[in-house]
């Protein structure tokens, strides 16, 4: 991620970080990482609302199927829209009931990738893959 241009990754919830809850390094996730763990910036906050107070003033994105949702091959033109200061939040919901329906309410807009064939979306990883990617670039 830190490839993009991203600042910190926000993990929520139940999502795994890096350090176990006794702050020795997980062995799993740094066999996915890679050692990408340790050049990205990463904090954990246990609800959306807390990650929000800690940027009150972040312009928030969530990918979810809903239909309000547009087209995430519009993200890099919504997002230069805004003041080049605004933080960005990108929320990504789980593989299986999405983003949750309080935080897709809160969110200032919604974004979902168009599919061909019988799968409703990509998992989590390929959607944030594509959704960064975008993101990226914005304002460039």
């Amino acid at each position: 991620m830190n490839g993009l241009g991203l600042t910190t990754c926000a993990l929520l919830g139940y999502t795994p970080t890096p350090l176990t809850p006794y702050g020795s390094p997980r062995s799993d996730f740094n066999k996915t990482a890679l050692g990408a763990e340790h050049s990205m910036n990463w904090k954990h906050y246990s609800s959306y609302e807390e990650l929000k107070k800690a940027y009150p003033t972040a312009h928030t994105i969530a990918l979810e199927i809903d239909s309000r949702s547009k087209d995430v091959k519009t993200l890099p033109e919504s997002i230069n829209t805004l003041p080049v200061t605004t933080p960005i939040i990108i929320i990504f919901g789980n593989e299986v009931e999405g983003v949750l329906s309080s935080t897709r309410d809160q969110s200032d807009e919604l974004f979902a990738i168009p599919m061909n064939g019988t799968k409703e979306s990509f998992n989590v990883s390929v959607s944030a893959g594509i959704a960064l990617y975008l993101a990226s670039q914005a304002r460039t």
